[in-house]
């Protein structure tokens, strides 16, 4: 249930990024009726200009989540489209232009992964020691 949920926002999030950049060129935004050549070559120019709001590149991981979102879109009802973007030869200069911006990305470092700050031993005791602290509601009050 949770992956769907964040599967049906990745997606959302994905095609809002494709219908920007083409609106943004001048380009017919739906990409549901373009063929695997033409979709082929959107995809290159749109993994090499694509940004963040404020001018940054995505990082490697969200390439990814872009790349595979749009692919489930594509290949699920009501598309049903018999290719796969990630694994079909037709997209092969489309995954290359993308393994060559992941790889730029990692030499600029800027391909790392940011983990959050994970709970000291402290904060963990704490959890503990409160008698309602896995009650979410009881954890506001604190």
């Amino acid at each position: 249930m949770f992956w769907q949920k964040t599967q049906k926002k990745s997606t959302k999030f994905a095609l809002k990024l494709v219908y920007d950049y083409c609106v943004s060129k001048g380009l017919y935004a739906n990409i549901e009726d373009r063929s695997p050549a033409i979709l082929n070559d959107l995809s290159k120019e749109f993994y090499v200009n694509i940004r963040q709001a404020n001018g940054d590149f995505y990082s490697k991981s969200s390439f990814r989540v872009i790349r595979q979102s749009i692919n489930i879109h594509l290949k699920h009802p009501p598309h049903n489209k018999p290719f796969d973007i990630i694994t079909d030869t037709a997209f092969t200069t489309t995954n290359n232009v993308l393994k060559a911006r992941c790889k730029k990305l990692r030499k600029e470092g800027k391909g790392q992964i940011k983990h959050k700050t994970s709970f000291t031993k402290g904060d963990v005791k704490k959890l503990y020691e409160l008698p309602r602290a896995f009650n979410v509601i009881h954890l506001l009050d604190y």
